[in-house]
C-alpha cells in the first residue's frame, strides 16, 4: 500500500514559507490574548504555547469566538492580523511554534449575512470552517447555513457535543 504524504503546511509567518516540522497541531485554541474567553494577556498566551511545545505540539490554529453579539471585533481580517502579531511575539520569545488564523463561528440566524459582509473564518488556508452551536432545538436555519457554506466550497466542521444531537434532531439514525 503506498504511503500517503502530507503537503507542506502554510505557516502564519509568511505566505511563501512552509513548515516541515512534525508534531501535533492544536486545531481549536483560544491563544490570542485578550480577545475572547481564552488567554487574557500575552504572558498567558506565551505560557500556554510553552506548555504545548513541551507536550509535543508544533502549532495551533487560533480559533477565537466569531460571534458578533459578544465579540464584534473578531472578524477574519482582525484574527489574521492578531495571529501574525502573536506569531512574531512567539518567535521573539524564542519559541519554535507555528500559528494559523481561524475562528470558531457561532451559528445564529444571521451568520450567512455576517459572512457575506465580513468573510468566512476558515481554519488556516483551508476551506474548513469550525462551527459552534449549543442551543436547542436544531433550527432549520442551521442546515441552511451549512448548505450555504458547502455551496460556496467550504467544509463546515461541528464539534462532538453537537454531532450526536444533530443526528438525533434530524430524526435519522446513524449507521
Amino acid at each position: 500500500m503506498p504511503r500517503m504524504t502530507q503537503p507542506p503546511i502554510q505557516t502564519g509567518r509568511a505566505p511563501a514559507q512552509t513548515d516541515q516540522r512534525r508534531g501535533r497541531i492544536d486545531v481549536h485554541s483560544h491563544l490570542l490574548p485578550g480577545i475572547d474567553d481564552g488567554c487574557s494577556d500575552l504572558d498567558e498566551s506565551l505560557a500556554t504555547v510553552r506548555l504545548l511545545v513541551e507536550a509535543g505540539y508544533s502549532g495551533s490554529i487560533c480559533t477565537p469566538h466569531v460571534w458578533p453579539e459578544r465579540f464584534a471585533q473578531n472578524t477574519p481580517q482582525h484574527i489574521a492580523a492578531w495571529t501574525r502579531q502573536l506569531q512574531a511575539q512567539v518567535a521573539q520569545a524564542g519559541l519554535d511554534y507555528s500559528l494559523w488564523p481561524g475562528g470558531e463561528l457561532r451559528l445564529y440566524e444571521g451568520a450567512v449575512a455576517w459572512m457575506r459582509d465580513h468573510g468566512v473564518p476558515t481554519l488556516g488556508a483551508s476551506q474548513c470552517v469550525l462551527t459552534d452551536h449549543w442551543e436547542d432545538p436544531w433550527h432549520d436555519w442551521i442546515n441552511k447555513t451549512f448548505q450555504w457554506l458547502i455551496d460556496k466550497g467550504y467544509q463546515p466542521i461541528t464539534g462532538p457535543p453537537r454531532t450526536a444531537a444533530t443526528v438525533a434532531d434530524s430524526g435519522r439514525t446513524a449507521e
